[in-house]
């Protein structure tokens, strides 16, 4: 739901009708320490970085719940070009079904 939330942002906010978007999506385990989902895109600037800021968008309420969830942190971190979110979690948080 996450992955979902952070794409369907970039392709709603990020990209122009008349620009040629790229987003980046990666998943990757630390060891044995956890995981890091990242989506990153080369769209708009955000227009604020704070994501604690009051906002009435249910899309920015439902990822920081997700994350909540997953006793994870919500990091933004830009590198040349792109703009990426980083969702750090603990192995231990993932609930198997």
């Amino acid at each position: 739901m996450i992955t979902n939330e952070l794409i369907l942002n970039a392709l709603k906010y990020a990209f122009d009708y008349n620009t040629d978007g790229v987003i980046k999506v990666s998943f990757n385990e630390l060891l044995k320490e956890g995981y890091i989902l990242s989506v990153g895109d080369n769209g708009k600037a955000l227009e604020s970085k704070n994501l604690d800021k009051k906002s009435s968008g249910i899309g920015k309420s439902l990822m920081k719940a997700l994350v909540w969830q997953l006793k994870g942190s919500l990091e933004i971190e830009s590198i040349d070009k792109y703009k990426y979110f980083r969702i750090s979690f603990r192995s231990g948080s993932i609930k198997h079904f």
